[in-house]
């Protein structure tokens, strides 16, 4: 992933790419545990349009999945969380 990606991302929301959060995020509905790149937190829907935005400026894949938040969060996976992955 791109330092750049991240750096961009960070001026405008909270982002959290750290080992612990990144292994919460790591499943889905199925079995595979992948754990993306990075976790944001968009605040207003402005936010999650822009982070999405920045993603695709530096090519870095978001699921569709990412974009609709979480039918019923948790504490480890709040329900306004967007995932972006690696390739």
């Amino acid at each position: 992933m791109s330092e750049s990606f991240l750096t961009d991302l960070r001026a405008l929301i909270d982002v959290d790419a750290s080992s612990g959060t990144r292994a919460r995020y790591s499943s889905d509905a199925g079995l595979t545990r992948i754990p993306p790149l990075a976790v944001a937190f968009p605040r207003t829907p402005e936010q999650a349009i822009a982070a999405f935005a920045i993603a695709r400026a530096h090519g870095v894949p978001s699921p569709p999945e990412a974009a609709a938040p979480r039918a019923r969060p948790t504490r480890s996976a709040p329900a306004s969380s967007s995932i972006f992955r690696g390739t």
